[in-house]
């Protein structure tokens, strides 16, 4: 039987979230700029900063990566 497949995502320090469902992924946010078009600042989660309301971790900051994986028995 295969388990349902998760997404973690990674920081640049190499801290990883925990496993989020992929059905879960589509309710998240990706900030990746200002409001005025600017690079996101490292002092605002960037280079890339994930928001969810839910069904995730509620905020992901300085995201490099997003690793899938998909696990059987």
């Amino acid at each position: 039987m295969l388990d349902a497949p998760t997404a973690s995502f990674v920081r640049a320090d190499g801290a990883c979230s925990a496993p989020i469902p992929l059905e879960s992924l589509e309710h998240g946010y990706l900030a990746h700029a200002t409001s005025d078009g600017q690079p996101l600042p490292a002092a605002l989660g960037g280079p890339l900063c994930v928001l969810f309301a839910a069904g995730g971790p509620a905020r992901v900051e300085n995201v490099v990566a997003l690793k899938l994986e998909s696990c059987g028995a």
